[in-house]
């Protein structure tokens, strides 16, 4: 997970695109999730923590944790690489 200021915004340079998230994930993560606008530390937190919670919870999937995230907090527009129907092991 990486939660900051667009982490999850993909670059242009010349005609080549970059992007944190898939960068990542082609190097062999089975999910990423990048933020696409400015973070504010707080609500960040208190999302990670909801997302953390849900992610505790035996057999919840990682959509599962963003949708319970979103639902308390508010969204976040994120970027995602990878299956979120994959089951966490907290």
């Amino acid at each position: 997970m990486y939660v900051g200021c667009g982490t999850g915004v993909s670059y242009k340079v010349g005609n080549t695109s970059y992007n944190l998230v898939s960068a990542t994930y082609k190097k062999g993560a089975h999910f990423v999730l990048g933020t696409e606008d400015e973070v504010k530390t707080a609500k960040a937190s208190e999302w990670i923590n909801d997302f953390s919670y849900k992610a505790s919870k035996s057999g919840s999937t990682i959509a599962d944790c963003l949708s319970y995230a979103n639902y308390y907090i508010g969204n976040i527009p994120v970027c995602t690489a990878g299956d979120k129907n994959c089951r966490l092991n907290y």
